[in-house]
């Protein structure tokens, strides 16, 4: 069977999905860097007026896992991340929440990238925190026996994807890229807490979990919000042994006030830093209560006791995190963490 870009476009405009053998093909060709950023937006553009479907994701991620950089992370580890995307603005939650979860005694693996559609991205955050960013998988690895946690940058573990990156930015909207990189960490981590913006994806990439063997949570507030949010309600779906099950939670059900939006603002990344550093030495108000809630749901995914009924996981983690938060853990686990890293840099 011959493919061509033209081709496959066309078969994507009439409503048919990628076979393996089709999505191999352009997924290695964008990777390789092999076609240009028209044809790639082309592309991008059928596939998302078609409407991914969750084998299709799989067989991308698939193809993305032979071109990463190697990391062997045997433990069980939790990934907080989310698609990003939006519009709040808000400080960094998910990485503040793999600090805390860390320093709580859960093995974290977290992967995320520079700002993409907000102003500060993990990577970015991270940076201004004093982590360095670019480890390699074998001081990753030794970062994880350390201190229990482990950035992975998507720019350097899938660097082949810098190829896509200016259609992306010419579309200038979320793509099947937003939907690939939470889902493709490529430590493979058993655990999840993953949060998502697009109504239209959330039940994409659950599926995607789920039939991946993962488990843990997927989040999206009823607000857009890609966290559990403090500001309205928040969908749940917990993914354990193959099975979903779905739940509404409130910041009320933990005990906490709701609050506007505007209270969990934040800005650029040295904004960002020093926001949450403060938090991080025992600030309250409605950003502790979000990074409690949040921080909760990573280690409850880590925990996997998904036997247990979701508010006493979600209960158990909150108290877990504050416990690490007050204790002084928290910072006290940034810092050195932050010291190896640089050590490693400079060698």
């Amino acid at each position: 069977m011959s493919i061509s870009i033209s081709s496959l476009i066309k078969d994507l405009n009439v409503g048919r999905d990628h076979t393996a053998e089709t999505a191999e093909w352009i997924m290695s060709e964008i990777l390789q860097g092999k076609l240009s950023d028209e044809e790639i937006a082309s592309w991008i553009t059928a596939l998302s007026t078609k409407g991914e479907t969750p084998e299709e994701i799989e067989f991308f991620i698939n193809i993305m896992y032979r071109y990463a950089l190697p990391i062997n992370i045997s433990q069980r580890a939790v990934d907080p991340v989310g698609t990003g995307g939006d519009g709040f603005h808000t400080i960094n939650i998910s990485t503040t929440s793999a600090i805390v979860a860390a320093s709580a005694g859960c093995i974290v693996a977290k992967h995320g990238s520079v700002a993409a559609t907000s102003k500060s991205g993990s990577a970015d955050v991270l940076l201004e925190l004093g982590i360095n960013t670019d480890l390699d998988g074998a001081a990753n690895e030794a970062s994880v026996a350390k201190f229990g946690i482990a950035f992975m940058k998507a720019t350097k573990y899938h660097s082949s994807l810098r190829y896509a990156a200016p259609a992306r930015r010419a579309i200038a909207k979320p793509t099947v890229f937003n939907v690939l990189g939470p889902l493709s960490n490529p430590s493979k981590p058993k655990a999840i807490a993953l949060g998502i913006a697009p109504l239209n994806r959330f039940d994409l990439m659950s599926e995607v979990m789920r039939n991946r063997g993962a488990d843990g949570f997927v989040v999206r507030g009823n607000d857009g919000m890609d966290e559990i949010t403090i500001v309205t309600t928040t969908k749940v779906r917990e993914i354990f042994d193959g099975k979903a099950r779905d739940f509404e939670i409130s910041p009320e059900d933990f005990g906490f006030e709701r609050a506007s939006i505007d209270t969990l603002r934040g800005g650029l990344p040295a904004e960002n830093a020093v926001i949450i550093r403060d938090y991080l030495a025992g600030k309250t108000g409605p950003i502790r209560d979000a990074l409690l809630l949040n921080s909760g749901l990573t280690i409850a995914a880590f925990r996997g006791e998904h036997q247990k009924d979701i508010y006493e996981q979600i209960k158990f983690g909150i108290q877990s995190a504050a416990d690490a938060i007050d204790s002084g853990k928290a910072l006290k686990l940034l810092n050195e963490w932050g010291t190896y890293t640089q050590g490693v840099g400079a060698n």
